[in-house]
Formats: structure tokens, sequence, C-alpha cells
């Protein structure tokens, strides 16, 4: 499974790198760095009964590529490192969840009004693989564990994102709402589920 995984991974990355080359010679491709904020929560249920978690501040940055592929319809895969995270109260101290992910969003994109001044709605996919994760029970952090084993998490999530924004020349700004629907716990007595509110900005090169 998770070798299936590492190849498409692979295959994205070319794909991006090979956009990009192109970007430098192409009037419809713009390459674009991306940097926002990120309000990470998670969906979490153990035996089947909800369990309150809180939401944390976060982060994101990376490379955007756009391509404007009839009028005003364009597709924009991407290249992202994103912190997300969750906190959670305990009876003794307030957990803190912290995991960093390399997201690889495909996005397609509406654009609406004028020539200078576009609004636009977006709607797509995005594959994540972890990086790392921390634990802090308020007592002392631990490294988490990823894998296939109850007490690991799964390495890779993927969920839907929609959103919109606006863009003036070659700055764009967007909001969007990512939802995980990856189960990322390995028993079948809790689920866990990423969910996040980004707030972004995409500045584009050419």
């Amino acid at each position: 499974q998770y070798g299936i995984f590492r190849e498409t991974m692979k295959k994205l990355i070319v794909l991006l790198i090979t956009t990009c080359i192109a970007g430098t010679v192409s009037a419809q491709v713009k390459v674009g760095i991306r940097g926002g904020a990120l309000l990470s929560n998670v969906y979490y249920t153990f035996d089947n009964k909800n369990i309150a978690t809180e939401n944390i501040i976060n982060y994101q940055a990376g490379l955007m590529i756009n391509s404007n592929i009839w009028k005003v319809i364009d597709v924009s895969p991407g290249f992202l490192f994103s912190a997300k995270g969750y906190e959670m109260d305990s009876i003794v101290k307030n957990q803190k969840y912290q995991i960093n992910y390399v997201d690889i969003p495909l996005m397609l994109g509406i654009k609406f009004g004028a020539k200078k001044l576009n609004f636009f709605a977006e709607g797509g996919t995005t594959l994540s693989i972890a990086v790392n994760g921390k634990f802090d029970d308020g007592i002392q952090e631990k490294d988490l564990k990823f894998g296939s084993d109850e007490d690991e998490l799964k390495l890779f999530d993927y969920g839907l994102t929609l959103g919109g924004g606006v863009q003036f020349g070659n700055l764009k700004l967007g909001l969007n709402y990512n939802l995980g629907l990856q189960d990322l716990k390995n028993t079948t007595q809790e689920e866990l589920k990423n969910e996040n509110v980004i707030l972004y900005a995409v500045i584009y090169l050419n």
C-alpha cells in the first residue's frame, strides 16, 4: 500500500518540477510562492462518541502552479509544507498534537470579474504525507509514530478542499476549507480525521 503511494508521490513531484520549467517559457503557466495560516483541528471519536478538541493556529508554505486550460478555468497543483494539529483537554493537563505534512493539492478554479481584478471559486483534492509529529501532554514531549500498528498513525492522508478568493494581478488571496477523508487511526475503537481552515496568499513570479 505504502509503495503505491510513494510511487504516486514521485510521479507528482516530477510533474510539478516539469511544470515549473514549462512555466518559464509559457505565458499560460504561472509559478508562485504560497504562504498562509491554518486553523487546524480534527474530527475525533472514541467508542462512537464525539470527543471535544480545540483549534490551534499553524502555518503553510510552498509552491503553487497555475495553468489556464480554458478561458475562465484554471488548474493549480502545488507542493506545500503544512503544520497541522489540535489540542485536547485531559484529566491532568492540556494535550497538544502537532503533525507536519507535505501536501500535494490539485485544484480546479473558475474565475469571474475584470481582467486585473478576478474573483474565483475553487475545489479539488489533496494528498498528504506525514513528515513527523509530536505529542505534548503538558509534562513531556514525545515523537508520534507512523505506520500500520495500533499505536501508530497512518502515514498518508487525503481529502477534499473547497474555497475561493480574489486575485489582483500576480497576487492571489484565498480562503479554503480542507476536510480529511482518511481515518488516521489503525483501530476500530477510534476515528481521527483532519479538518483545516486555510487563509493563504500566492505571489506569482511570472
